[in-house]
């Protein structure tokens, strides 16, 4: 018979009796596998009427959109043009920091 681990320390615990029972010979007769098989499916008479299923197209169809057209206000540039904007960048001026050695030799 095998005695339960209750044992605190080390060496107690290396001196606790192992079983001598082979662990593949376990009881397997707890546990009870049963196959289970589904009955087959019939077809019934409403999944073969169109009427339950053509209702849906109501909801389905696409509406087709007029095609998009240019119109005169797209082309004008007084909507795109700002009197905040300049149209030119200023010219990068070089500054003398630029060229001085001593801010890149680290």
């Amino acid at each position: 018979m095998n005695e339960l681990l209750s044992y605190n320390s080390p060496v107690e615990i290396t001196s606790v009796p192992v079983s001598s029972e082979n662990p593949g010979t376990a009881n397997f007769e707890a546990f009870n596998i049963v196959e289970d098989a589904e009955a087959d499916l019939a077809v019934e008479s409403w999944m073969t009427n169109s009427n339950y299923f053509n209702a849906s197209s109501l909801y389905t169809t696409v509406d087709r959109e007029a095609s998009l057209e240019i119109e005169n206000w797209m082309v004008d540039s007084d909507f795109y043009t700002s009197p905040y904007a300049s149209e030119e960048e200023q010219e990068l001026a070089l500054e003398a920091w630029m060229c001085d050695s001593q801010f890149f030799n680290n």
